[in-house]
């Protein structure tokens, strides 16, 4: 047997009853009320459906400067074992491995700075998967960072960081 804290709505505010439960399974220990965990839950439910959506919006826009500029989208979000790609695309002979960073602000630093050593290595990982599973002519090979800094609901800064690492770097 074990007890566990239910909300009760009592004359307007929320009060919490005592209840008996029978359970086959020991309790788990926690420090937390069961309201506040449910709370904090759901709020990082929605941070991280607003960071998905800022992330999502901040490859839109880089599709498009990229494709503006004469580059041909050929993968967006490829993954494989190694971890994904957000975009892989052709200009001219050179095949570009493209991380996009976005941000609304700099209050955290560039959006570039985010690309760390493990991130840098784990793309050249995904560019050898790339090309074990693709049959392609030979092509130069880059890595690029596209950072991103959203200004408004219908602006953005953005800054292409070509050949921004290297294989071994």
């Amino acid at each position: 047997m074990r007890q566990t804290e239910t909300p009760i709505a009592i004359g307007g505010r929320t009060e919490a009853r005592t209840r008996v439960v029978a359970r086959k399974t020991p309790p788990v220990a926690t420090n937390t009320p069961p309201i506040a965990t449910r709370v904090s839950t759901k709020d990082a439910v929605k941070s991280t459906d607003k960071r998905k959506q800022l992330g999502k919006r901040g490859e839109e826009i880089a599709c498009l400067y990229l494709t503006n500029n004469g580059a041909e989208i050929i993968e967006r979000n490829w993954s494989c074992n190694v971890g994904e790609a957000d975009i892989i695309a052709r200009e001219g002979e050179d095949l570009a491995f493209i991380e996009v960073k976005t941000r609304t602000s700099y209050n955290a630093g560039f959006p570039e700075d985010a690309v760390t050593r493990q991130k840098r290595i784990k793309y050249e990982k995904i560019a050898l998967q790339y090309f074990a599973t693709h049959s392609l002519a030979s092509s130069r090979v880059r890595f690029d960072v596209i950072a991103v800094v959203m200004t408004g609901e219908m602006q953005a800064l953005v800054r292409h960081h070509r050949d921004a690492f290297c294989a071994g770097e």
